[in-house]
């Protein structure tokens, strides 16, 4: 087990990060959001917005399992950096803070044009949203 966690700021703590969100699954959520994105006729920006919280969310919620679940990970998956020490369960669950206020934004600019949609013989067009 390793002795010393990584700090936020670190390039450690970011490559330690990167193994917990388990990037390989990325394209579970990214597949299944871009299915539901395409029966929608948004924009390129929000459209982009919704795909990638969609694509990252997977390993987000890895990453929260893996804070909760560290006694079963140090059975089944000792390699991974909580159960290691590599990585404090406070820093893992502050970055999806950090990205909520980023993604946030983005998903309340997805709904402003969304809700703006109107029906025009069978299809939906787009309205930009109202300062």
């Amino acid at each position: 087990m390793a002795t010393s966690t990584h700090r936020l700021s670190s390039v450690g703590f970011w490559r330690a990060y990167a193994i917990t969100l388990r990037p390989y699954l990325f394209f579970v959520s990214g597949a299944a959001g871009l299915v539901g994105l395409a029966l929608t006729r948004l924009p390129a920006p929000p459209f982009l917005a919704a795909f990638a919280a969609f694509f990252f969310s997977y390993g987000l919620g890895q990453a929260l399992t893996d804070v909760f679940q560290r006694d079963t990970d140090a059975l089944s998956a000792p390699y991974r950096p909580l159960v290691r020490g590599e990585l404090a369960p406070g820093p893992v669950l502050a970055v999806p803070r950090m990205r909520d206020c980023r993604y946030l934004n983005m998903t309340e600019y997805s709904r402003i044009w969304t809700s703006r949609a109107t029906a025009r013989r069978g299809r939906v067009r787009m309205q930009p949203p109202h300062p």
